[in-house]
């Protein structure tokens, strides 16, 4: 049995400002289910309980009761309540670059085509240097996300 997982009560006192903070937060009422999961364990612990109480109690683990304390200790409040970033990939195209797509798109199409696709659409915004390079799949979900379909005559407005 690991250390953290025995009924053995540890020392364990959230900073008054914390504890403050915990109550406002647990007040609210607008908390994810995890998030007040870790506010209440943090409370349990502060007010003297066992990790093995405190996991029959919220439905966690020994384990998980354990690093919820140990993120307070290292990193405090913020960081043992709420999750981490979650790594993921850069979106492709920024805000300003899909708006300057989504203006392009809107406008008449270029000389000689009576209507946009997607293919030209990729190619018509790295022409203009809007980007640098973008494929027909990025292309077809900004236009996806903003409910257009310019191959569709009746579907794009045009002044």
């Amino acid at each position: 049995m690991l250390w953290f997982m025995n009924s053995k009560k540890y020392s364990f006192n959230l900073e008054k400002g914390d504890r403050l903070k915990l109550k406002d937060l647990l007040a609210s009422g607008t908390l994810p289910v995890r998030e007040a999961k870790r506010a209440l364990c943090l409370q349990n612990l502060n007010n003297g309980r066992t990790h093995e109480d405190i996991a029959d109690f919220l439905g966690l683990t020994s384990k998980a009761i354990y690093n919820i304390s140990r993120r307070y200790r290292n990193y405090g409040l913020s960081r043992a309540i709420h999750d981490g970033i979650i790594p993921g990939n850069a979106p492709l195209l920024s805000r300003d670059q899909g708006n300057k797509i989504i203006a392009m798109v809107t406008g008449p199409p270029p000389d000689g085509f009576e209507r946009w696709s997607v293919r030209l659409i990729a190619s018509e915004a790295k022409v203009r240097k809007i980007v640098e390079s973008i494929g027909k799949d990025t292309v077809h979900k900004l236009l996806k996300s903003h409910d257009l379909k310019p191959w569709r005559e009746k579907n794009v407005v045009r002044g």
